[in-house]
């Protein structure tokens, strides 16, 4: 074989394995986020979008691990696309001068999940002690959706508030009310 034919052979291997390899890739992929997406809630879209981390904080109550991380919350965050007000979100604003939202309803039949977003140029959090929520630091342009897993089922005022940097509560906070 002359090595002018050598060379294409080899060129044509090279593309042939690196499609195969994308192919093999992106079916992975795919799976693994339908996985992803089953887990979360059956077949929502905004599932497929969703990627699971753990939540952080740096606690020092006698409850939380040695290396200052609460125990499991019963929450479940994931960094997602901005969603429409239509999606069933509960949408909550926050900037560098507080919550947009000082009163939120949640019904135990309607919508368990709340959309942060962070509008503002300094970091802030989104932290609910009765239920056990904390978002660990929202960057700025940065949305994390909490999902509300286990609500009591009677009606009960929670104070949420932003824990990171100088954030004043009296400005970073407001009540969230669980109705039947």
């Amino acid at each position: 074989m002359s090595p002018a034919k050598n060379k294409k052979t080899e060129k044509a291997s090279a593309i042939g394995f690196l499609v195969n390899f994308c192919a093999v890739f992106a079916l992975i992929y795919i799976t693994a986020l339908l996985l992803v997406a089953n887990i979360l809630g059956g077949t929502s879209t905004a599932g497929l979008a969703a990627v699971s981390f753990p939540l952080q904080s740096n606690c020092s109550c006698d409850s939380c691990s040695a290396d200052g991380n609460q125990p499991a919350a019963p929450a479940t965050l994931f960094p997602v696309s901005a969603e429409d007000s239509s999606s069933g979100y509960i949408q909550i604003a926050v900037d560098d001068s507080g919550f947009a939202q000082k009163q939120i309803e949640i019904s135990l039949s309607g919508s368990k999940m709340l959309e942060i977003t962070n509008n503002g140029a300094n970091p802030h959090s989104f932290v609910v002690d009765g239920l056990k929520i904390d978002s660990g630091a929202i960057e700025p342009g940065q949305t994390i959706t909490v999902v509300l897993e286990s609500l009591p089922a009677e009606t009960l005022n929670y104070t949420y508030f932003s824990n990171v940097g100088n954030d004043d509560k009296a400005k970073f906070s407001g009540v969230i009310t669980i109705t039947e």
